[in-house]
């Protein structure tokens, strides 16, 4: 049989010195930059956070009102927020 070739991000968690090599590129090649923090950075990032976290809130609090409004599609992967919490944590880890 033929196996499926492993994914990027799976060979990175295997093998660092993978990672490192391929970081390096992307910092030549300026797909990832450093970019120095600043307030203003640090708010937007803040602000965003709060945001996701909000309507993670939301769409918790009126799960069955946004069922009902959708007939018989549900949105149960956002029953938790995970997404919500998913990108709050991630804007918070940039400040």
């Amino acid at each position: 049989m033929n196996e499926e070739k492993p994914k990027k991000w799976q060979v990175w968690l295997e093998n660092t010195k993978t990672l490192n090599r391929d970081f390096k590129k992307y910092v030549r090649q300026h797909i990832v930059r450093k970019i120095e923090s600043s307030p203003s950075l640090s708010k937007i990032h803040f602000d965003k956070s709060y945001h996701n976290l909000d309507f993670a809130n939301f769409t918790v609090q009126n799960q069955e009102n946004i069922n009902k409004r959708v007939g018989d599609e549900t949105y149960y992967d956002w029953e938790n927020g995970l997404q919500g919490r998913y990108s709050s944590g991630y804007d918070l880890c940039s400040l």
